[in-house]
Order: C-alpha cells, then sequence, then structure tokens
C-alpha cells in the first residue's frame, strides 16, 4: 500500500521586490522603526494594514494571489510597531492607539513609499487603522476595504467572541483548552475541524503542535499586548471622521463573515454599515480571519474593487471647507451614543442583561 504523505505543505516563500525598515511617528513625538515589504511593480498600489498583535504574514494568501498580476499590482504589507520585526526602539515608542498605527502607515506611505494614490485594505483593528487613515489624507485613497471591523468595544455591545476571550486570558490555564478558545475566535469551526493535507490530525491540533497559545517566545512584550488591547477596546470613529470618508465619495466596501464570533453581523451593521454607508456590505463564509480562510472570495473582493476605481477622480469634491466638520460637539461625534444605540432591544440583548451576565459567568467555569 501507498504511503500518504503526512508532512503538511510548506507555505511558498515570494521574495519581496523591495523590503527594509521605514522610520515613522517622528511628528507624533513618537518615533519607530516599521518592518515593510512589497511585491509587484503594476500601477494598481494597495496597502493592507494588518490586525490586533498579527504581522503583516497574516496576509501571505493576499501576496499570493496579487504576485500572480504583478504587472497589474503593486502591494505593500508591514508589521505595526511592536509586532513582528518592528521592535519598539525605545521606552518612548510605545504607542498603539488605533489613530497612532494610521499616522504610522501615512508616513510609511508617504515617506518611503512615496506613492501618490493608494488603494487601502485593512482587517479588524487594521481596519480602525484604515477609516482613520482615509479621514486623514481622502485626496490619496482611492479606494477602501475593511474587514471585520468593530467601532471598538463597550459594555453593551460585547459579543460572545469577547466573552470567550476574556474566559481564556483570565479564567483557562489547561493550554490545549486556551489554544481552541483562541483559534475558535478566528476561524470558524468547520475550518479547524478539518483534516487537510492527509493528515490524521484537524487543522486545530497541527495549530496546536505548532504553537500552543498563538502567543510565541519571541512574540509581542506584554506592554504590546496590553498596548493593543487597550488600543482595540477605546477605539472610537468620530462622527467627523465618517463625513469625511462620505462626503469625499471615497468608494467603501466593507466584508463581514458568518461566523466571525468577535465582530458579529449585527455589530458590523450598526456601528459601520449603518453610519458610514459604503457602496456594498459584503456577508462571506468563514471566521474573523476571512482573508485566510476564505482567500478565494475575499482576494476577488478586493480585486474587483480596486479595478472598478482604480482611475476614480475625486479631485472635484476637495472644495468642501473642512472647517464645517469641526462644528460637531463631542456627543454628537461619538455615533456610539445615538439613541438608536441605546434603545431598550438593545439593551434587553446586552451585557448588561442579568440573563446574558449570568451565562457568562457559567460558562467561563473551565
Amino acid at each position: 500500500m501507498e504511503k500518504i504523505n503526512q508532512t503538511p505543505k510548506k507555505h511558498k516563500i515570494i521574495e519581496p521586490n523591495r523590503k527594509g525598515y521605514s522610520i515613522v511617528g517622528k511628528n507624533t513625538g513618537k518615533p519607530n522603526k516599521i518592518y515593510f515589504e512589497t511585491f509587484g511593480n503594476g500601477p494598481k498600489k494597495i496597502l493592507f494594514i494588518t490586525g490586533f498583535l498579527s504581522s503583516s504574514k497574516g496576509w501571505c494568501k493576499q501576496i499570493d494571489y496579487f504576485t500572480n498580476k504583478k504587472d497589474q499590482y503593486e502591494i505593500c504589507v508591514f508589521d505595526n510597531r511592536g509586532i513582528g520585526k518592528s521592535n519598539i526602539d525605545s521606552k518612548y515608542s510605545y504607542n498603539f492607539s488605533t489613530k497612532s498605527m494610521a499616522m504610522d502607515a501615512i508616513d510609511l506611505l508617504e515617506d518611503t513609499l512615496k506613492w501618490d494614490k493608494v488603494h487601502i485594505c485593512g482587517l479588524s483593528m487594521g481596519g480602525m487603522a484604515s477609516i482613520h487613515l482615509s479621514s486623514i489624507i481622502p485626496e490619496k485613497v482611492q479606494s477602501l476595504v475593511i474587514a471585520c471591523v468593530p467601532n471598538g468595544y463597550f459594555l453593551p455591545f460585547f459579543s460572545m467572541g469577547v466573552f470567550n476571550y476574556i474566559r481564556a486570558f483570565f479564567f483557562t490555564f489547561n493550554e490545549k483548552k486556551k489554544a481552541r478558545i483562541f483559534q475558535s475566535l478566528m476561524y470558524s469551526d468547520n475550518y479547524l475541524d478539518e483534516k487537510t493535507n492527509g493528515s490524521d490530525e484537524t487543522r486545530s491540533e497541527q495549530m496546536f503542535k505548532k504553537n500552543s497559545t498563538g502567543f510565541k517566545d519571541d512574540g509581542p512584550s506584554f506592554l504590546t499586548i496590553l498596548g493593543h488591547q487597550i488600543g482595540y477596546i477605546t477605539n472610537r470613529f468620530s462622527k467627523k471622521s465618517l463625513e469625511v470618508i462620505k462626503k469625499y465619495s471615497i468608494p467603501t466596501i466593507v466584508i463581514n463573515s458568518k461566523k466571525d464570533s468577535l465582530v458579529t453581523i449585527d455589530i458590523t451593521k450598526k456601528q459601520i454599515v449603518n453610519p458610514l454607508k459604503p457602496l456594498n456590505f459584503h456577508v462571506i463564509e468563514g471566521g474573523h480571519l476571512s482573508q485566510l480562510e476564505n482567500p478565494t472570495f475575499f482576494n476577488k473582493l478586493v480585486e474587483n474593487h480596486v479595478d472598478k476605481h482604480s482611475n476614480w477622480d475625486h479631485s472635484t469634491f476637495f472644495q468642501v471647507e473642512k472647517q464645517q466638520f469641526q462644528r460637531q460637539s463631542f456627543m454628537t461625534q461619538n455615533i456610539l451614543y445615538s439613541k438608536n444605540y441605546l434603545s431598550s432591544n438593545t439593551l434587553s440583548s446586552s451585557f448588561l442583561n442579568c440573563n446574558t451576565l449570568r451565562s457568562f459567568f457559567n460558562k467561563i467555569k473551565v
């Protein structure tokens, strides 16, 4: 009988056209070097912004796809400060708000890449940074793709995925259980339970062997992990920021996944789709990391959107005075405080509901 090769396939390594470090944060007084790579040499420029504690390797399947069309696209991926190869240079460089992530990306675009026009694609926390970036330099953004993005978290809108994250982080001490909970936050159960490459082990078991908890010994520092958590939770898009994207007609699509336990479809609709009013809202199969679990649909959505708007010229929209966006009070800027969000229906299904609270504390007993 022929022996089945049970060794998982190794990901194909594609050499970047350009790689190195870009000095960012000089204008904010918190300078740091961030690592970046570019692929392809086409006229359509795409900047991919990764999310919570994730390195640029999270875009490996997008690198594969767009590098095969290198004459049409030039893409850039990078490690946010404190992540991957972008080590923290000094104690003054700890700056992890989503707006500071956007400013780092802008410095990379303007000072190192020197791209005049760019298509932005951001996932999760990277999507938060993408919205901030687009509202700061709208004249450079030809199109925007944001995936699995909430507008931060506060108690009434905690999803069950956030409950599970708290359970795993603070109350689960068995490494295998902890790993499975973290995996389920990132991927759908169907994906995790699938046996691949002729192996008798599930994808979840293979992941556990490779890296038990998802945090490697040489991974992010404690301060970086804490900073990302605070930045993710406290993110807020002001009404002004969202109005800039709408006013300057930046073509935008929003992507969410059916099995995303961290950023549910309902949260995305309330916090992003309804106030931003994008061109399209796409719901695809998969979990939170849809760019890895369902790259076929994800890549096609990005490609079609970029192709459709590569010749988009919205310069005529920049005659509007920016001062009109500065007249909003804090309460009207923060969309999370609108009456629609504090309706009785919302609160009845929220963290503040006693039944939900009781269920949560029952679930954390592992």
